[in-house]
């Protein structure tokens, strides 16, 4: 089993999506998908530019710090696999030799995510076990006009592990459906609400979180029939009969 960086993207967002693919269920790409697809490979364009004006790139180019930017390689190591847009290659020993290289990601938000820094430590992680020597950091290009963050990734290496062996284990224990606000935007959106809807899952009631639902399954409720009758009150002036389990009318004893 191939563990890809779109994995993990996924399970950080919708664990229920990343075991879909691991099932090798194949959705139809939203609208949405499709124009955040174009924008990325317009803003790469852009980045990769040789002649550009943006002048952050210029200046890391020009730096000694950043001996060469390398583009559109893909990395791999054991059952870890990503497709690199671009890494940075640097002065330093490791295995491979005189350099060791260090993971860049290029997104166009003008906001660095959560999900940026998982996908930073997750190049990380697979250059470090190439070449035998751990990247301290890494690089985000984002933004327009194009910016640079450098940013530490040993903390998050240790996440994106964690979420690597959450990844592994959803194989066999597979995560729960729940339909959020942003399911709308995604690939498999609308198989998830049929199945949403056929096991009456009750994330279809838009007031209930994950951990409100998560609450109510300790409870025994799993489905909105179940949820419906939770808070019906029993009927004025009724008790249940110890013995026989059933509702005896106190006014009519």
């Amino acid at each position: 089993m191939q563990i890809t960086e779109k994995l993990i993207q996924s399970f950080l967002l919708c664990p229920y999506k990343a075991h879909l693919l691991l099932k090798g269920v194949v959705g139809q790409q939203s609208d949405y998908e499709i124009l955040q697809n174009d924008l990325c490979s317009a803003y790469l364009s852009v980045v990769l530019r040789t002649d550009h004006d943006q002048p952050s790139i210029a200046k890391y180019r020009g730096s000694s710090k950043g001996r060469k930017l390398i583009t559109g390689i893909q990395v791999a190591y054991g059952d870890l696999s990503s497709s690199c847009e671009i890494i940075a290659e640097n002065d330093g020993n490791s295995s491979l030799g005189g350099f060791y290289y260090s993971p860049v990601v290029v997104t166009h938000k003008n906001k660095i995510t959560k999900e940026d820094k998982a996908l930073l430590a997750f190049r990380g992680l697979i250059l470090e076990r190439m070449q035998n020597r751990s990247p301290e950091s890494g690089l985000i290009i984002y933004g327009n006009p194009c910016k640079i963050t450098k940013v530490k990734i040993a903390k998050h290496v240790v996440e994106v592990m964690r979420t690597i062996e959450k990844v592994k284990a959803s194989i066999k224990a597979p995560p729960h459906l729940f339909i959020n606000r942003h399911c709308q935007i995604c690939e498999f959106y609308e198989s998830c609400r049929e199945e949403a809807i056929k096991e009456e899952n009750l994330s279809l009631l838009g007031q209930v979180g994950a951990k409100e639902a998560q609450k109510k399954k300790k409870k025994g409720i799993f489905t909105l029939t179940v949820s419906a009758g939770e808070n019906v009150p029993p009927l004025s002036g009724a008790r249940c009969h110890p013995e026989a389990g059933g509702v005896v009318d106190e006014t009519q004893i």
